[in-house]
């Protein structure tokens, strides 16, 4: 089983709605149009609210990790954790495979934490937002060429 985790990020909406819908920045839309286009189980990873179902109802906030100390950002990862694991409890034979779509402040505490899951950060070396939204477009263009030639390989 496969799973995608995405992170959060400071621009949102101003009144409550599906975290899918409360984060409004590009990278955030993105992140997520890439994640539901893959057709996997997806996740928001939230400095407030730990592990978020797309469809849960949440409030806007302006915590991060940034204020929090070593001992802070580690507690926060057990939490996301334990969350995940009632989402995804770790297998006894095979691996769950997690594909982090985060920022390091929140994928390094969280790589400690996840160490019974297989992850995958495809974007580690891809520095900058811009270039991140740019290959979320990159993936989105793939697919639909991938999905045509499914479709004329088929005619």
């Amino acid at each position: 089983m496969k799973a995608i985790l995405i992170g959060c990020v400071k621009t949102k909406a101003p009144e409550p709605r599906p975290a899918r819908e409360l984060y409004t920045s590009p990278l955030f839309l993105a992140r997520r149009e890439y994640a539901e286009s893959t057709g996997l189980p997806w996740f928001i990873v939230s400095a407030r609210y730990g592990l978020v179902a797309p469809d849960a109802i949440i409030e806007p906030y302006d915590a991060t990790l940034a204020g929090l100390d070593r001992l802070g950002r580690q507690t926060w990862a057990h939490g996301v954790r334990e969350l995940l694991e009632q989402e995804l409890p770790p297998e006894r034979t095979g691996t769950h495979v997690l594909e982090l779509h985060l920022g390091a402040q929140y994928r390094r505490p969280l790589e400690r934490q996840l160490w019974r899951y297989q992850l995958e950060t495809p974007l580690i070396h891809t520095p900058g937002i811009m270039s991140q939204v740019n290959w979320y477009k990159n993936q989105k263009h793939t697919a639909q060429e991938a999905q045509k030639w499914q479709i004329s390989s088929t005619d």
